[in-house]
């Protein structure tokens, strides 16, 4: 029954379907909590309640699923810590809880899910605490995300010897260290641990770990200091002098430099549109990669590593936008602000402002 528009709560009657083996109700606008009968589907071993609005804790009655095989309740408001029981649903290949508000400490006993084979993604909560070196005993899982947390300390060691595990995100997080060594980081992107200002390792996009020593030469010293002081000077000339030469030219395009110093805001960070401006140069044509009635489509890629696709509306001053076309583009922004799905694409933010 999944993607649909079924709305109020899920029936507790559902637990007398004894003889189910699979329930599906994602996609659809279910409100309330997780009715606890469920736990009396003996023989369920797909359960799917993923992008709806269902609230409160994850149900202990679940733990009574022992054929349970997927367990999917991401894309829902549910609050509290990930229950330590989860741990004993031994038959688990894939645990998906992204995207709601759960919070406290990822527990140890997610290390016992030694079946886990497809998936554990925690992304998108309010996690705490350092993670456990005991999800390195997952030895066959292929997808690992606990981005866009509050996680910190340092990534285990021990997650090396996971070499079954091709795809890996711990990024927009507060952790700290070195990346561990080993197959299973070797040729791992730089975006998957941006976020963490105080990470460090031989990927390319992280900052080195090993800094250079310092030299106790006095006479080296005195040099460096010298031409420090030259290379000041010089910088100091020189911003000086492209400033007023940009200042001149600002004052021709007053509506561009207003646009490029607005933010565009999300909760990982904010975003100068002139980042953007940059990482196109100027919107060139090199970049499009779409064209559409209202628009066209960008890709930029920030210094972060970050990759955005931007759509720009075809007119160079707000005032001019028909009401037609800014009816579609409030309705597309509106729609990706509210609508959570894996298919759509995530929303950064927006700028309408005199000129772009």
């Amino acid at each position: 029954m999944g993607r649909n528009k079924i709305a109020g709560k899920i029936p507790p009657e559902i637990g007398r379907l004894t003889e189910l083996q699979i329930l599906s109700l994602d996609s659809n606008d279910l409100t309330g909590e997780i009715p606890t009968q469920l736990g009396d589907l003996k023989k369920l071993f797909v359960l799917n309640l993923s992008n709806n609005h269902l609230t409160g804790e994850i149900p202990w009655g679940l733990t009574n699923l022992a054929r349970l095989e997927s367990l999917d309740l991401s894309a829902n408001n549910l609050t509290a810590n990930i229950p330590e029981w989860l741990g004993d649903c031994r038959r688990l290949l894939s645990l998906n809880l992204s995207h709601n508000i759960l919070s406290g400490e990822i527990p140890e006993e997610l290390g016992n899910l030694v079946s886990l084979k497809y998936m554990l993604d925690l992304s998108s909560n309010s996690l705490s605490g350092q993670i456990p070196s005991s999800l390195s005993k997952l030895a066959m899982l292929e997808v690992l995300n606990v981005s866009h947390n509050n996680l910190s300390g340092q990534i285990p060691s021990s997650f090396s010897n996971m070499v079954s595990l091709p795809s890996i995100d711990f990024s927009w997080n507060n952790l700290t260290g070195a990346v561990p060594t080993g197959s299973t980081f070797r040729n791992v992107s730089a975006n998957a641990f941006v976020g963490n200002s105080g990470m460090c390792g031989n990927i390319v996009g992280l900052t080195p770990c090993e800094k250079p020593k310092r030299k106790s030469n006095k006479v080296l010293i005195c040099v460096l200091v010298l031409v420090c002081g030259l290379v000041v000077f010089i910088t100091i000339i020189t911003v000086t002098l492209i400033l007023c030469a940009k200042g001149k030219e600002e004052r021709k395009r007053p509506n561009l430099i207003q646009s490029s110093e607005s933010l565009i805001w999300e909760r990982d960070g904010q975003y100068k549109f002139g980042e953007i401006r940059e990482a196109t140069e100027d919107f060139d044509d090199k970049y499009c990669i779409g064209q559409g009635g209202s628009g066209t489509v960008y890709k930029a890629v920030l210094q972060s590593g970050l990759v955005l696709a931007v759509k720009q509306l075809h007119t160079f001053d707000s005032t001019d936008i028909p009401e037609v076309i800014r009816a579609s583009f409030q309705n597309e922004i509106r729609m990706l602000t509210e609508v959570r799905h894996r298919n759509i694409i995530k929303l950064y933010g927006f700028c309408s402002r005199k000129g772009f």
